[in-house]
């Protein structure tokens, strides 16, 4: 009975609110009280509040007026269903923001494919044609951009910058000092202006202020699209077309949550070589250590056979004195495992360490012993999968901007991209440093830099090499044909064969050596490493033809 005269309560509360749109109560508050009472109250000041900003988004993203509006209401129904998942409670702006752009990117999607079923109409001008300057420019991509900043940077300028709060009301909502807030607006401008400039040569942070203060960056939503928003997001009812918009998000975010979680749970594993990057991204084998010299053949042995390439393992256990070594699932298989909601298919495995097999910690000779648990690891295993016989660790990466360099300390200290969290990392004495392409010194590089490093698998938050750019995932295994006429090979690792083109310039090193594609033979052991899109190779490196 108590329970019931709460609820009727908070009710009234929401309701009285609901006329001066709810100000004396957080996003975080609303969010509870709506998963508490499934009240309109709560879903109509939420709409309210952050209406304008998601009509901007939608706006800018599509032309046609009759598409951002499923487009803004799919949103709100998508909140509605997704409120649990908002952590913390009052990051509903940057959650509405994200599912805005996603929501009118798959509306832009699907209306492409309506016109390709539908006989063509003639363009309908807008009601307000804007000039043809920055903004103009900029509209299409400004919110896709926005959306791969760090959490902790977009979100200022989502509340200051398209909501139009002050610094102050945003770091009440935020929970920080006024002063952080002007910090981060500032270095999230640089930021996204540095990326917009790729788009619109010329975007300054300045620049960018102007335009984002400008009526257009958010505005009125049409009194008849808030009032059937609000209608469908307490209600849960709305036209076929919007409801397939809204299941499709749905099913996007489901396939994105599943891609963390598959990280989130090897992660664990991974917290002793300096996991830093696999958060909020899909498993990517990391990059090669750097060419070295040839390794020695290995001894033959005719109970080895025929081997099977294992990658994407994190070490679990290690018993030096038996010789035995457990290592985590695969990645990307656990990944795919999670997708079909069978994660038990994929057991550890624990090997039998021959005598004699390789084992080799970033890049030199070691000790089974030596290993430390939780490292990432490439192995050869026998076919039966019983017996290891060459085991290499791989430094993980970690990409984002440079804030600082101490070259005097052989530090560097990055934002890392998608966590949003800073780390200072020590560069390994003889690391690889690469700027603009060619070999430079720590000194050259610049705060502002994009960078990827190269972690080390033996000492936490060691950067084996530092590279400008974006990293480049790597494809391990075998080399299982090879055709020179059209420049590619198959690869074939545990995870099965992969065709690969190379890039144009492409570099080949045997055995420390350069060589042709050409020379390398089914069975060679490689590691090629991608271009930054992902779909060709850039180089590779063989340890024996």
């Amino acid at each position: 009975m108590a329970a019931s005269h709460s609820s009727a309560a908070l009710k009234q509360l929401l309701h009285a609110a609901l006329a001066g749109d709810a100000a004396g109560l957080t996003d975080g508050q609303l969010l509870d009280s709506y998963l508490a009472t499934r009240d309109e109250a709560a879903v109509a000041a939420l709409v309210r509040r952050h209406g304008p900003m998601v009509w901007g988004v939608c706006r800018r993203l599509l032309h046609d007026h009759h598409d951002a509006e499923d487009a803004f209401q799919a949103t709100f129904l998508v909140l509605a269903r997704r409120a649990t998942s908002i952590t913390p409670r009052d990051m509903v702006a940057n959650f509405l923001h994200g599912v805005a752009c996603r929501t009118a990117l798959k509306a832009r999607a699907m209306a492409a494919q309506r016109r390709t079923r539908e006989l063509p109409v003639p363009d309908v001008p807008e009601q307000a044609t804007a000039e043809r300057d920055l903004w103009h420019d900029l509209r299409p991509v400004l919110d896709q951009e926005l959306g791969r900043l760090p959490e902790m940077y977009r979100a200022v300028v989502v509340l200051c910058d398209l909501e139009g709060r002050t610094r102050s009301e945003a770091a009440q909502h935020l929970g920080c000092p006024e002063g952080t807030v002007a910090s981060r607006l500032a270095t999230s401008r640089q930021m996204l202006a540095k990326r917009l400039a790729r788009h619109a040569p010329g975007v300054t942070a300045t620049s960018l202020a102007a335009a984002l203060a400008a009526p257009t960056a958010s505005a009125a939503v049409p009194p008849l699209v808030l009032s059937s928003t609000i209608h469908a997001a307490a209600a849960g009812a709305t036209t076929a077309r919007i409801a397939a918009l809204t299941e499709g998000v749905l099913n996007a975010m489901s396939s994105s949550k599943l891609t963390v979680a598959a990280a989130l749970l090897v992660s664990t594993l991974l917290l002793g070589a300096g996991a830093v990057a696999l958060a909020g991204r899909a498993p990517v084998v990391p990059p090669a250590p750097a060419v070295r010299a040839a390794d020695p053949e290995p001894k033959k042995d005719p109970k080895k056979g025929k081997t099977v390439v294992l990658i994407g393992r994190g070490v679990k256990a290690v018993d030096a004195r038996k010789r035995t070594i457990k290592l985590a699932p695969n990645l990307n298989l656990m990944k795919i495992a999670l997708a079909k909601r069978n994660p038990a298919a994929l057991p550890d495995e624990t090997f039998e360490v021959a005598q004699g097999a390789v084992i080799e910690i970033d890049g030199a000779a070691a000790k089974l012993a030596d290993l430390r648990l939780g490292a990432y690891v490439y192995a050869r295993v026998s076919e039966d999968r019983k017996t290891l016989w060459e085991l290499r660790t791989a430094p993980l990466f970690t990409g984002g901007r440079v804030t600082a360099v101490d070259a005097a300390n052989s530090s560097i200290t990055i934002d890392v991209e998608r966590t949003g969290r800073t780390y200072t990392l020590t560069v390994a004495k003889g690391a690889t440093v690469e700027r603009g392409g060619k070999a430079a010194n720590l000194a050259a590089v610049q705060a502002g830099d994009d960078v990827w490093a190269e972690l080390s698998a033996a000492r936490k938050h060691t950067a084996l090499a530092l590279r400008e750019g974006k990293p480049r995932g790597v494809v391990v295994g075998d080399v299982k044909a090879v055709d020179p006429e059209k420049n590619t090979l198959t690869v074939t690792n545990e995870e099965g064969d992969r065709a690969l083109p190379l890039a144009k310039g492409a570099t080949v090193v045997i055995a420390g050596k350069a060589g042709r594609l050409a020379d390398l033979k089914p069975g060679a052991a490689i590691d090629a490493r991608m271009t930054e899109d992902g779909k060709s190779v850039e180089s590779i490196t063989a340890r024996r033809p």
